[in-house]
Formats: C-alpha cells, sequence, structure tokens
C-alpha cells in the first residue's frame, strides 16, 4: 500500500504545478464546450456551429433553436401553473365503509351554569380567609360573572368595570372556577350511562377536560390525565364501535341542580353538547334544555386525499397532509398530529395573547406556549375585546361576506385526510 505519486503537488511550494493546473481549466473548457456543440445530436444545436454552413445559415439556425427552446420553457410553466391552480376532485369512494376502523366521536358535556355556588364560601376562605367584606364582595362579583361564560362570548363581563379588582389581583382564576365547577358526581345520574349497551358508572367513562366552551366532561378524549392513564392501560381506547342505530352508542342521564345557582342567574338550565373528534381540543356546540329527551344522529364522514396531489402547493390543495408542517403559528407538541380544530383553538389563544398578554386556561389544554394566565384586572381587556374575541374570519372572506367589524383571521388548511362527525339532533320534551 502506498500513496500515488502525483499526490505530491498539493505539497507545499509546488506552486508551479497548482499554477499549471489552474491555466489549463478555461482551455480544457473551451474544448470541451466546443466538441459538445459540434458533435451533439440535439436536432438543431449543431447546426448553429456547423463549420460548413455559412454565417447566415448558423444565425437562421440560432433563432430556431431559441424559438422552440423558449415555446418548450413557456408551455412547461403554463402547464405547471394549470396544473397546480386546478380544483381537487371530490368522489364518493365507499358509502359502506366499516365505522369500526376509527374511533368512536369524542362526546362532551358542558353545563351552562358551571359554577356551584353552594361552595361560594368554602372557595372564599380556601383563597381570601381573612379578607374584609369589600374583598370578599369582589371575589363573589367578579367569579359570579364566569357562571355560563365560553371563549367568544364575553358579555356577561359587562359589570366587569365597576368592580375595584386590585383586592383579588393575586388569584389564580382558572383555580378557582375549577374548585367551583360542577363535578362528575353532580352533573351525572351515578350508574346512568350506557356504552353499547353495557351499563357503567358515568364518571368511569367521562372526564373533565379543558375545551373552548369551559371545562367540560368529555366521553372517549385523549386530553385530560385520566384518559390518557386509561389509554395506556386499555388498547382499544379511544373506543370504536362496530354497530349503529339506536342504542348502540352511548347514553346518559344528565341532572341539572336549580338550587345550586346564583339568585340572580336567568339563564335557562341545560347543557351544550359537543361532538368532536378524540385528537381535538375543541368544537362547536349544541345547546340542550332540560327536560328533555335528546338522541344524537352522527354520520361520520371520511376523507381521503390521494397522495399524487401532495405535488400542489398547499395554498391551492387547500389541505394539509400528515408530516407536513408549514404553519404560520401552530406549534406541534411531541407527536401530535395536525388537526385543523386545533389549529384554529391555538390561534384563539394567539390572539388572546396578542391583545391582552395572557391566556386562560380554562379554556385551553395546550401547554406548550407558556402564556402567562390572565389575573383579574387582565379581564378588563378581555371584555374591551369582547367583539374581535367572538369574530373568526376566513382567508378571501371579504369578498363574499360584508365585514360587520373586528375578528379573528385563522388560516388553518383543512386536513387531507380526515374523519369528519356530522351530527343531527332530535329533542323531544319529557312529561313532568
Amino acid at each position: 500500500m502506498y500513496y500515488r505519486r502525483d499526490l505530491h503537488v498539493f505539497h507545499r511550494k509546488r506552486w508551479p504545478v497548482v499554477t499549471r493546473l489552474t491555466r489549463s481549466i478555461p482551455e480544457n473548457g473551451k474544448s470541451t464546450w466546443r466538441t459538445f456543440w459540434e458533435k451533439t445530436t440535439i436536432h438543431g444545436v449543431r447546426n448553429t456551429s456547423d463549420p460548413s454552413m455559412d454565417t447566415f445559415e448558423k444565425v437562421i439556425w440560432f433563432i430556431i433553436v431559441g424559438v422552440f427552446t423558449s415555446g418548450s420553457i413557456y408551455c412547461f410553466v403554463y402547464y405547471s401553473n394549470e396544473f397546480n391552480s386546478q380544483l381537487t376532485k371530490t368522489v364518493v369512494d365507499d358509502s359502506e365503509y366499516n365505522v369500526f376502523e376509527f374511533h368512536f366521536p369524542s362526546i362532551a358535556i358542558c353545563s351552562r351554569n358551571r359554577l356551584n355556588w353552594r361552595n361560594i364560601d368554602e372557595v372564599q376562605k380556601k383563597y381570601i380567609p381573612e379578607a374584609g367584606n369589600e374583598t370578599k364582595y369582589t371575589f363573589k362579583k367578579f367569579f359570579g360573572l364566569f357562571d355560563g361564560i365560553r371563549f367568544g362570548r364575553f358579555n356577561n363581563l359587562k359589570d366587569i368595570e365597576t368592580l375595584n379588582l386590585s383586592l383579588i389581583e393575586q388569584i389564580h382564576v382558572s383555580k378557582v372556577l375549577d374548585d367551583l365547577s360542577m363535578t362528575c358526581e353532580e352533573l351525572l345520574v351515578k350508574k346512568s350511562c350506557f356504552w353499547k349497551s353495557i351499563r357503567y358508572d358515568c364518571c368511569d367513562l367521562f372526564f373533565k377536560e379543558k375545551t373552548e366552551a369551559g371545562v367540560c366532561l368529555v366521553f372517549n378524549s385523549l386530553f385530560s390525565e385520566e384518559s390518557l392513564k386509561l389509554s395506556k392501560k386499555d388498547k382499544y381506547y379511544p373506543y370504536s364501535n362496530a354497530k349503529s342505530g339506536e342504542g348502540s352508542g352511548v347514553q346518559v342521564v344528565i341532572q341539572i341542580d336549580s338550587e345550586k345557582k346564583r339568585k340572580s342567574n336567568t339563564d335557562a338550565d341545560g347543557v351544550w353538547i359537543m361532538i368532536k373528534n378524540s385528537l381535538e381540543w375543541s368544537h362547536h356546540t349544541i345547546f340542550i334544555r332540560t327536560n328533555t329527551d335528546t338522541s344524537v344522529i352522527i354520520t361520520p364522514q371520511v376523507i381521503h386525499s390521494d397522495e399524487s396531489i401532495r405535488a400542489v402547493p398547499p395554498s391551492k390543495r387547500k389541505c394539509i397532509f400528515s408530516g407536513e408542517k408549514n404553519f404560520e403559528f401552530y406549534k406541534l407538541e411531541n407527536g401530535e398530529e395536525y388537526k385543523r380544530r386545533n389549529c384554529i383553538t391555538q390561534c384563539h389563544q394567539w390572539y388572546l395573547h396578542r391583545y391582552c398578554n395572557c391566556t386562560i386556561s380554562i379554556f385551553f389544554s395546550q401547554k406548550t406556549l407558556n402564556f402567562r394566565e390572565c389575573t383579574p384586572q387582565d379581564f378588563n381587556c378581555v371584555y374591551k375585546n369582547r367583539e374581535l374575541f367572538s369574530n373568526d374570519f376566513q382567508p378571501s372572506q371579504e369578498k363574499y361576506i360584508k365585514s360587520t367589524g373586528d375578528g379573528m383571521m385563522c388560516p388553518c388548511l383543512r386536513n387531507c385526510d380526515s374523519v369528519n362527525y356530522l351530527p343531527s339532533f332530535n329533542s323531544l320534551s319529557l312529561q313532568k
């Protein structure tokens, strides 16, 4: 084994050799370029440098080659833009899809009057044990404004400007609201729950979870500590269901005790029902009144996008594939999948932080943003911007809908592959 002799050209002080190599590069380059033009088989190109042709013929061939090259480039760019700008086509691939291949939806029950006002004195002693009368009045008045509040629905805070919130400035708002919220045992009738026709203790199926409707009791989700523990113990959680029809899903009896409401609370008794994916933080809600027997018929809609449209930019195809990460503000946690509804929820949280420099943790389960918790005085800012927080604007919406005020612009694209749950509600009044 030995070194080749010519490696010594890189040895120090061998500058003449290096110089000769440097000078030979342009000459070799010119020779190679001349050989290419004289021997190339590309149609017409050889004729532009054929020594047997006169200058006029070479110019004519050069023009012909230039015109066709320009035309080829134009056609490539034109049809590339046409492909990227075309709308994707949706077809019904299978109307009899096996429903057990995806999870049963998460069902969230959110009490409209979520505060158990019977516990207000006990909670007050816990947080301000030696407070004066004015501080106690401010505490009760302030937290009474949160009964029935949801993100984007902050009109209940209208009396906040009359309170001296500096008296309770050090209190953690979300912790107090959590202590005052209805428990599972208070909201759901024990042993009244059925899942696939099997009776369960309701509190073994429903767990407390943060949503944009506040803290709710949620079935078949993956965001509470209890549900995460259950998913590690039971490989079939979140649950799926192979059957359909009445009695095949989840059944629950909800109890509303009007005696636990504030006396000044005149809101109608009832609950908000939320149907969402088990990996979504929140979704739209439907209000259901008391003394009704309500059936919810859920139609799952499976959307699958062909891999061939990955070549189309997300801005053109209007959807995001799994693994893509070109989001303006959406911050994924470790191992988390992109979900449009989660993107919208986090967008709301960013807007809250942008305008009021804080977050309200009873509405948001995201832990990686590390925003400061809103203090009682920060809710003056929340109420001031209530109109903005109540409106969601979509990109290009102004082309079709006249803007009626400020709002949040959340450019969250849909999932290219997703399972959507379309609910239909049917309520019958119960005989008293």
